[in-house]
């Protein structure tokens, strides 16, 4: 994936989100209320180019799908693999995260990462809760290890 992807769209004095999602038309859907509801947003398609992209725009939350489909011989197979490579860059660390799949894992799947868990199908089924979520996740503290579950 070329940088030229990770261009932030939306109102320049607006929080970036940066959005690792490997199904290109539900990747527009978020963007879309997303920059809506008053968000920057960026985009990759694989667990390595979020990371790069990550690295790159200094985001202020990833949402991330936790089940990507990766290149093969890809360092970052999944979005597990990739949420932690997040925990364990010193400068991406604290880093909010939220991770949007079919089924809800087990907290510790992520060892110390901070992240919140949504479920994909009902973020699709109304995305344009998805700004909300968004903004209760910029509101909490990074250090918050709470896992929550909801959609």
């Amino acid at each position: 994936m070329s940088q030229t992807r990770w261009i932030a769209q939306g109102p320049e004095s607006a929080p970036l989100v940066f959005l690792v999602e490997d199904d290109a038309d539900l990747a527009r859907c978020f963007q879309l209320f997303l920059q809506r509801g008053g968000f920057r947003t960026a985009s990759a398609e694989t667990a390595s180019d979020g990371l790069d992209g990550i690295r790159t725009l200094r985001p202020a939350l990833a949402i991330v799908d936790l089940w990507l489909r990766s290149r093969e011989g890809a360092a970052l197979q999944s979005g597990a693999d990739l949420i932690r490579a997040l925990g364990e860059d010193p400068a991406l660390r604290d880093l909010r995260v939220i991770v949007m799949t079919g089924d809800v894992p087990e907290p510790d799947q992520f060892g110390d990462r901070a992240v919140q868990f949504v479920a994909k199908a009902a973020a699709a089924a109304d995305p344009t809760r998805l700004p909300d979520l968004v903004r209760r996740r910029l509101a909490s503290p990074p250090a918050d290890r709470r896992a929550e579950a909801g959609g």
